[in-house]
């Protein structure tokens, strides 16, 4: 639950690994509520305004919703350097964090989203679609690479772009280290202990404490 640590697998770890494509688009099913079409729509404008065809990697299967159902025939529209392998497991989707430079979540729905904890601890730097839905670290070092999840497709490739072109093997290590150091069972057990201590002594709900602690 936003905002609170999720532990990751230690499998989920930077490896160094030169870097195959600009663009990870998510690490789930590809679904309208999930937001993948918004990052190929963002491509697509990237490459009209730029003259820029960043790479870009798709995983996932399902293409659901009518957005997403377009996805396949903008890509051949636009002629868009991505790649769709389909469904792949969690352990392939290690290596695909490893190669990708950004990972990239515009989807407005889902809490504490498990690939970008996962993405992070293999050094992607990520983009997201707004500030509520994730642990309180990733809006504190990484807030630049925030966009409003009512972003049309020129402001989120804007922000694409200059992170893409940002990028360096250091951003890779920094983003590794700074997940690193906010990930595993004992974090996460003692947020949630201070909060259950709160609880009993305070037990009516304090909006302004969470707000406070947590950064809601």
């Amino acid at each position: 639950i936003y905002p609170f640590i999720k532990p990751i697998p230690a499998v989920f770890k930077n490896n160094d690994q030169p870097p195959q494509y600009d663009v990870c688009i998510g690490a789930s099913h590809i679904h309208d509520r999930k937001g993948q079409w918004r990052v190929v729509e963002a491509l697509a404008e990237i490459k009209k305004q730029h003259a820029r065809n960043l790479s870009a990697v798709l995983p996932g299967g399902q293409y659901g919703g009518v957005n997403s159902g377009a996805i396949p025939a903008i890509i051949n529209r636009h002629g868009l350097n991505i790649t769709t392998p389909g469904m792949v497991s969690r352990r392939q989707m290690i290596n695909i964090y490893n190669i990708s430079k950004v990972f990239v979540k515009a989807g407005a729905h889902g809490q504490n989203d498990r690939g970008v904890l996962e993405a992070l601890l293999c050094g992607c730097v990520p983009v997201l679609a707004g500030n509520n839905r994730h642990p309180v670290f990733i809006n504190k070092w990484f807030s630049e690479n925030i966009f409003s999840s009512t972003a049309t497709a020129t402001e989120l490739g804007s922000v694409l772009l200059t992170t893409v072109d940002s990028w360096t093997r250091g951003n890779r290590s920094w983003a590794a280290m700074i997940a690193d150091g906010n990930n595993g069972f004992d974090l996460a057990e003692e947020s949630f202990s201070s909060l259950v201590s709160h609880m009993i002594d305070h037990p009516d709900p304090d909006i302004n404490y969470l707000r406070g602690v947590y950064g809601l």
